[in-house]
């Protein structure tokens, strides 16, 4: 008996889990994104900055940065990387990440973002993002972060990185990783609930066919006997 009845409440369990849908969610770990880009940064090399997740190392799943293209050309290359921040004095060392060049677009000192899907990987807590183009390319800047932290001090790189002497700053630069819940949808509900109603009625009628005939078998065998 016990084990039919695990039996029926795991077949339960199968179909409301089979007909529950997973629902995705966006997490910011590090953002300081703002509708301000009036300040900026046009390197013609690569640029990098130390950043620092919020609540720790984590599967980064796309960022976004803010961006002025500053040229009539009606896009750059562009590219970003992430490093290890055990170069010497905490410079850029092993590479983490490399996106390979992509395209940005966009009309003349339009203020934009750009989104950079990322294939679902783990960072540590603290790294270093980098970016680079092959044109001209205002990266905006802010502040402070409002989620995560990050160094102030930005590093460049022509042929060996250095901290720059000229810039310092937050890049605006939004981070965020993907959360994922099992939902169930109102028809698996349903259908689960249904389910349990057909079993339920089975083993009643069941048990009042069994009771009936055991009352028959003794109301025949009381009659033999008498």
């Amino acid at each position: 008996m016990i084990k039919r009845s695990c039996g029926l409440c795991l077949i339960c369990a199968c179909i409301f889990f089979i007909s529950s849908a997973e629902v995705r969610a966006e997490t910011t770990v590090y953002d300081s994104i703002n509708e301000s880009m009036n300040t900026g940064i046009m390197y013609s090399g690569e640029i990098a900055q130390e950043v620092t997740l919020d609540g720790g190392a984590d599967i980064i799943s796309v960022i976004r940065f803010g961006y002025r293209v500053m040229s009539i050309e009606p896009a750059v290359e562009g590219r970003v990387r992430f490093y290890k921040n055990d170069g010497y004095n905490g410079s850029p060392g092993g590479l983490l990440y490399d996106s390979g060049e992509f395209m940005i677009s966009g009309d003349f000192f339009e203020p934009l973002y750009y989104s950079l899907n990322i294939p679902l990987m783990r960072v540590p807590e603290t790294f270093i993002w980098s970016i680079s183009t092959s044109g001209d390319l205002m990266i905006a800047q802010t502040s402070s972060p409002e989620a995560g932290y990050m160094n102030s001090s930005l590093w460049i790189k022509d042929d060996n990185w250095e901290k720059s002497t000229l810039y310092d700053g937050a890049l605006q630069l939004q981070i965020a990783v993907d959360s994922f819940t099992v939902a169930p949808e109102p028809g698996g509900v349903m259908l689960m609930f249904s389910g349990m109603f057909v079993i339920a009625g089975f083993r009643s009628a069941r048990y009042l066919l069994k009771t009936r005939k055991n009352a028959g078998v003794s109301l025949i065998g009381q009659q033999y006997f008498q």
